[in-house]
């Protein structure tokens, strides 16, 4: 396994150093058919996103890694700094971490059984991303975790105030490719689609 994680992280390595936009663009690009698999995968969410292709770069790695790893078992959750692949037979529960928030260590989240999905967060305050919003963190539940991870991005920019948080629920209950979403900004937790929360008993 370590080789193959090897493998995907010197196609990206490879593919950035002679597309050096790739690493930088905060905008989808074009990659050639050519391209690695993991590089097209990036491009192509992030177009439906609208958003830079690295936004999808941990989700990607999470998926090609537990994608890998699910073929041997029949339970997996491979967490690439808080970008998540999963395959679980029945619900899983997962804390959602968000230093400075009132919420922080104090919400779990239970995701539906699934063959393999993503669950993914990205964050304004929290972390080293490129950002432009204000959330403690925006999670993404998504078809897997690529996608995720760019949506994630990609709905956390607009997410300055609590004020933003009842309109960005609304987009997202009707953009395609989000099955469910969580916002902590400010004070205030917002919750939509298919994931449930708990607390920390």
């Amino acid at each position: 396994m370590e080789g193959y994680l090897r493998q995907v992280y010197d196609q990206i390595e490879g593919y950035a150093a002679s597309e050096q936009s790739f690493l930088s663009s905060l905008h989808p690009l074009d990659v050639p058919e050519t391209a690695p698999e993991v590089i097209r995968r990036m491009s192509r969410y992030a177009r439906l996103a609208g958003v830079g292709p690295m936004a999808g770069v941990a989700g990607a790695i999470a998926d090609f890694i537990g994608g890998k790893l699910s073929e041997m078992h029949y339970r997996i959750m491979c967490n690439n700094g808080g970008d998540i692949f999963y395959k679980s037979p029945g619900k899983q529960r997962i804390f959602l971490s968000a230093p400075g928030s009132p919420f922080h260590g104090r919400v779990c989240m239970y995701v539906p059984p699934a063959p393999g999905k993503g669950l993914c967060t990205s964050s304004g305050i929290v972390g080293h991303s490129v950002n432009m919003g204000r959330a403690y963190a925006v999670t993404i539940l998504s078809e897997n975790a690529c996608l995720a991870d760019v949506w994630a991005t990609a709905v956390s920019n607009r997410v300055r105030t609590h004020e933003d948080l009842d309109r960005v629920l609304e987009r997202c209950s009707k953009t395609e490719g989000i099955e469910g979403v969580v916002i902590l900004v400010d004070h205030y937790l917002g919750v939509w689609g298919e994931i449930e929360l708990g607390g920390d008993e």
